[in-house]
């Protein structure tokens, strides 16, 4: 889905609405995404709240 919101296939609201979380959750993903890539990627959903282990 971030592919899509980088290629301009999705917006970030619409993204947002998918995943169901605010578009700020969104935008902060997608910034961790560009800058440190998919490895870091799964730190920054965990300490956002989004996913619970």
């Amino acid at each position: 889905m971030l592919n899509q919101v980088e290629t301009g296939q999705l917006t970030g609201r619409g993204a947002a609405e998918v995943l169901g979380l605010s578009v700020c959750h969104v935008r902060r993903i997608l910034a961790a995404y560009w800058k440190e890539g998919a490895a870091l990627l799964a730190t920054v959903i965990e300490e956002e709240g989004l996913i619970t282990r």
